[in-house]
Formats: C-alpha cells, structure tokens, sequence
C-alpha cells in the first residue's frame, strides 16, 4: 500500500509506483479528488485504472461529479472495514 497526503503528492507517486487501484478522498489540499481524478484519466497509461473515491455523507450528492471525473465507484465514509475490503475485491476482479 503506498500512501500520499495530498492530491499532488497522489500524483507523484501514481508516475512512480506500480498500483492495481487507487481510493482517493475528495477533500484534499492542493488538489481535491475531483481534480486527481481528472488528471489521472487525462493520462492514458491509467485509463482503466479502478479509482475508488471516498465520500462523507453530506457530499454524497456530488457523487455524480465524481463520476464524471472519471471515478468507477464511490463508497461513503465511515464506511465498515469489511465493507471497503469487499468493494476492492470487487472492482479488481471486474477490471
């Protein structure tokens, strides 16, 4: 597992490590999920890359513009360990 603080910290080490998924936050310093997201799919080598973004309730409702960047599912924190394990499973079996 490979961690980063930020969005662009995220980045830098998306280009510079091997990674079968990323679970990105929307709120982020310098650079929110939103925005991550976008530039990762702006890069063709990470075009089917799964990308998991992570919700709090209230932002829920912008699930949609997280799609729209480009995320394949969203999950809602808290969110239950076994939960989040079992949606990982999930997507890299699908991709």
């Amino acid at each position: 597992m490979i961690t980063a603080v930020d969005g662009s910290d995220g980045l830098e080490k998306l280009y510079t490590n091997s990674c079968d998924l990323v679970l990105t936050d929307i709120n982020m310093s310098n650079m929110d999920g939103y925005e991550f997201i976008r530039r990762v799919r702006a890069d063709g080598k990470y075009s089917s890359l799964p990308i998991i973004i992570v919700f709090t309730e209230s932002e829920g409702k912008d699930k949609m513009k997280g799609f729209e960047a480009g995320a394949n599912l969203y999950l809602v924190k808290p969110s239950a360990p076994e939960m989040m394990v079992e949606n990982i499973r999930m997507i890299l079996a699908a991709s």
